[in-house]
């Protein structure tokens, strides 16, 4: 009896492991399976996001059709897209989406105008950590801003997950949720890797929309400017644009510049001499002074004086002309000033520690008021720990308190510019030695080179006419 008792639950043992194994092979299968689904959910999505960004108009309208992708893979009711302000460097809010509800549309007109700087707020901290954030329960930090708007929407909790290109953020994308669902963290953490893949693209649909912005201030400036010029390719020297002053003071129509070849315009007299600019200033990649003529459409050949520059069209590296003449009625004979100021970039006359004077596009970098040239200690350009040792090299007028080493300049309020500085070259200044430097700003050196990195300090030198 005992025997068979023995056996009896010898038997009932194993049944219970084998059901217990069944059990376990049917979760693991169901695991397997539910992984399976998500992996091809996840790939799906990930087309929709790729698609997205390749056949947008531009990187707004990309986050913004990515933004419904991710809402309808996830059900959450309304998400925003952030990018960084190179002005002040804030996230800035540049895209929604949401169902068209009274609330929603009342919680996006209110959060239309926030802005975070890095570290602050959800969006600025994860932007800062590099990686998602889950905020399940906004009421257990009423400090948080928006907290109060996204109570009144009904939004209980908030995923913020970066777009990352390598290990640099270059979108966020903010959802909001109602009602949080257990699933949501892991979800969060699924898209943050699916967001990653598409980083890449995004960044580059964000560089390019950045240039067209840069060539648009650019050429709204250019066609402003006093003074006449033009931009022609640096290959074929044909010309892609003129501005109003140029078409006044040479007698031609828009039409009979653009697409002529500046040899036509009498700029020079042989293609070699043309040939010769163009080397010496990709050489330098610095405004070059030179020599030169122009050919009026009445036949005159008068001559001027011309500084070019690198630009960029369509992405196309074009080399930019600013003539003068010494009859032209809007700048005063013999006042190189006036093509300097129609420079987009910076320019700083420096007597050791004194900015003897700056061009426009230094001015309005820096905020500097007064006229332009009342010198300015520009020791205010330093942060106090760079003071001693620019003092240490007052002595020398070639020996700036600016030159190849600086990184960054202070504005007159305070904030910071990261600027890429040319060397000192050796000018005469009111009749006394000075040092004339180019300044740069770094995002806009970043932007025209299409690149994130910053460039190698220049090593090049304003060239005068040989």
């Amino acid at each position: 009896m005992g025997g068979s008792a023995s056996l009896q639950d010898e038997l009932e043992r194993l049944v219970a492991e084998s059901s217990a194994s069944l059990a376990g092979m049917h979760e693991t299968l169901q695991q397997s399976a539910s992984s399976r689904q998500q992996a091809e959910e996840d790939e799906r999505l990930f087309h929709r996001l790729s698609v997205a960004v390749a056949e947008a108009p531009d990187a707004s309208q990309a986050l913004g059709t990515m933004l419904a992708a991710v809402c309808a893979h996830t059900g959450w009711p309304y998400g925003e897209a952030w990018t960084m302000r190179r002005a002040d460097a804030c996230l800035r809010l540049v895209a929604d989406h949401h169902h068209e509800t009274p609330r929603a549309l009342r919680y996006a007109a209110q959060s239309a105008g926030f802005t975070y700087p890095v570290g602050v707020g959800i969006p600025g901290r994860a932007w800062e950590a590099r990686e998602a954030l889950w905020v399940p329960d906004l009421a257990a930090d009423p400090k948080l801003a928006r907290s109060e708007l996204c109570r009144f929407s009904e939004y209980v909790a908030v995923a913020a997950i970066p777009v990352l290109s390598g290990r640099d953020p270059v979108a966020l994308l903010l959802m909001h949720l109602r009602a949080p669902r257990e699933g949501d963290r892991a979800l969060v953490d699924r898209l943050a890797r699916v967001l990653a893949r598409v980083g890449a693209g995004l960044h580059q649909r964000l560089v390019l929309g950045e240039l067209a912005a840069f060539e648009h201030e650019v050429s709204r400036s250019f066609q402003a400017s006093p003074v006449a010029g033009l931009v022609m390719t640096m290959s074929t020297g044909e010309v892609v644009d003129v501005n109003e002053r140029f078409l006044a003071r040479y007698g031609f129509r828009r039409d009979e510049v653009v697409g002529a070849n500046a040899l036509d315009l009498g700029l020079w007299s042989r293609a070699a001499d043309r040939a010769a600019a163009m080397m010496r200033l990709l050489e330098d990649g610095e405004p070059t002074q030179l020599g030169a003529h122009v050919r009026t459409r009445a036949g005159a050949l008068v001559p001027v004086r011309a500084v070019l520059d690198v630009t960029e069209r369509a992405g196309v590296r074009c080399a930019r002309a600013h003539v003068m003449d010494a009859v032209d009625p809007g700048i005063a004979p013999g006042d190189f000033r006036g093509l300097c100021d129609a420079l987009p970039t910076g320019l700083a006359v420096m007597g050791g520690t004194r900015c003897l004077w700056a061009n426009t596009a230094l001015r309005v970098e820096l905020g500097l008021t007064g006229a332009d040239d009342d010198p300015v200690d520009a020791l205010s350009w330093l942060p106090p720990a760079a003071h001693e040792e620019a003092r240490s090299r007052e002595a020398s007028a070639l020996c700036s308190t600016i030159g190849p080493d600086t990184t960054a300049l202070l504005a007159t309020n305070g904030r910071s510019v990261e600027v890429v500085c040319s060397a000192g070259v050796p000018v005469v200044f009111a009749g006394a030695p000075a040092a004339l430097h180019t300044v740069e700003p770094a995002d806009r050196a970043r932007v025209r080179l299409g690149s994130g990195a910053a460039p190698a300090p220049s090593r090049n030198r304003y060239r005068t006419p040989r």
